[in-house]
């Protein structure tokens, strides 16, 4: 369906005002395609559109049309425990020291809000993780808010039946424990987990709060506020703050993790993570977040063992005092870099964390400390430096070709096949005399051609 400029810009206008989401720049192409299937499920011809958007203000039911349509605005591509690193850290301390404090407080609940939820992977995925820590101890109740604009993905989650796609980061114990079989290529999740999440709808850039929220323990809203508009976004931010309790934590992805954006909440780095809490941690808290981690890429790939009280967690880690640097600071990246070539790891290594903790947004800095660490055998710490990386720049092809060597070289091929897959994609479309970014000068030819030797079976380790 073709409509006429003057009704894409109303149309625009009306979706940036009432949702909050932007279409500018790149995004054009996709709001026109959503805009005509819209147009189309509400049987409107291309020659009623104008009217339709021009009275949409006006209707009685115009929220209700708003979050009808709002399906084919929004993108809802999620699945279960999406994001290790920020699950390990909400697994290993965030949950546990929430757990602990509620438990001085019996039967008071642990308030989660999942903002923007989608099809309800996320929530369920908070519901399974807090079953497994409380081990069916009913004197610390949970309380899952999980919200979203758009009635239809609500009413998936609402189903609990999910796709193999849905599942496809999701270890073998916990489909076991948790899914049930539903038909070919489809699970049906636990009842009992299902009515741990309540499902609200919700517009979130419209500024009212929805019933029930209250005061949240905890609050993720990860990958929704890149599609907002500035002063949306800006609402966002501001009702995710209010609704968050003393001493609560907020979860954001990565790339929306600007501590500007979230004062006057305090960052709180992990490996691989940062999340923020309303007051500053306490220095035992943020001590524990380096040594917490340590199992995050172990898990989900095994059942969760005994969690004892968050405050009896060792941290073993030998901490060197680094100065604050700023964030224009590039030359201790090249420093770092020297350092690498002279042989001197552990030295570049301290110097590129420095670097990385003024510049926690910019992927460059992963793949150096992803090769550092590769060199000194942590591979662990490489795996979740490129993780990192590539959740910044997921066409990142260097990121994706040191992955797949490593898994490989890990003993698994599936990952490893997955990543180098991802390598060969990218590297194809490349020039192929352009030297791939941060491969240093090696050509987008040459690489294609290692990545190829590990899917063909002819590499045996990375060179």
């Amino acid at each position: 369906m073709k409509v006429s400029d003057d009704v894409l810009k109303q149309a625009r206008a009306t979706i940036a005002a009432q949702l909050g989401l932007d279409f500018g720049g790149s995004q054009t192409v996709r709001f026109e395609r959503g805009l005509a299937e819209a147009l189309r499920a509400a049987a409107i011809p291309a020659g009623g559109a104008a009217s339709y958007w021009q009275g949409l203000g006006s209707r009685a039911d115009a929220q209700a049309e708003l979050m009808r349509i709002a399906r084919y605005f929004t993108v809802g591509e999620t699945y279960f425990f999406r994001d290790a690193a920020c699950f390990g850290a909400l697994r290993e301390t965030v949950l546990p020291a929430l757990i602990a404090r509620q438990r001085k407080r019996p039967h008071f609940p642990v308030r989660i809000w999942s903002a923007g939820c989608s099809t309800g992977e996320e929530p369920y995925s908070l519901a399974i993780v807090l079953d497994q820590l409380l081990a069916d101890d009913a004197s610390v109740p949970v309380d899952i808010v999980a919200t979203d604009v758009d009635a239809s993905a609500l009413a998936t989650a609402r189903r609990g039946r999910y796709r193999e796609w849905s599942l496809r980061e999701t270890p073998s114990w916990i489909r076991s424990r948790y899914f049930a079989p539903a038909g070919p290529g489809r699970y049906e999740l636990n009842p009992r987990i299902r009515r741990m999440v309540t499902f609200i709808p919700d517009n979130l850039a419209s500024g009212a709060a929805p019933p029930g929220i209250g005061e949240r323990d905890l609050i993720l809203c990860r990958n929704v506020l890149m599609y907002f508009t500035p002063d949306a976004a800006e609402r966002v931010i501001a009702r995710l703050i209010a609704a968050l309790a003393p001493d609560g934590w907020l979860a954001t992805s990565p790339t929306e993790a600007a501590a500007e954006w979230f004062e006057p909440l305090s960052p709180v780095n992990f490996t691989g993570a940062i999340l923020f809490r309303r007051e500053p941690a306490a220095p035992a808290l943020r001590d524990q977040a380096g040594s917490a981690v340590q199992h995050i890429l172990r898990w989900p790939d095994e059942p969760l063992a005994a969690v004892a009280d968050p405050g009896n967690i060792p941290d073993d880690r030998t901490k060197a005092e680094t100065p604050a640097v700023p964030a224009e600071s590039g030359g201790w990246l090249a420093r770092a870099r020297a350092l690498a070539n002279q042989g001197r790891l552990a030295d570049a290594r301290r110097e590129c964390e420095a670097w990385l903790a003024a510049n926690a947004l910019n992927p460059e800095g992963y793949l150096l400390l992803a090769a550092i660490t590769q060199e000194e055998g942590d591979v662990p710490t490489s795996l979740e430096a490129l993780r990192r990386a590539l959740y910044l720049d997921p066409d990142a092809a260097w990121a994706h070709f040191l992955m797949g060597g490593l898994w490989f070289r890990e003993g698994d091929r599936n990952r490893g096949q997955r990543a180098m897959e991802n390598a060969a994609r990218l590297l194809a479309a490349m020039d192929p005399d352009r030297a791939v970014p941060g491969a240093n000068e090696v050509t987008a030819r040459d690489l294609l051609q290692a990545a190829n030797a590990y899917l063909n079976g002819e590499a045996e380790e990375m060179p």
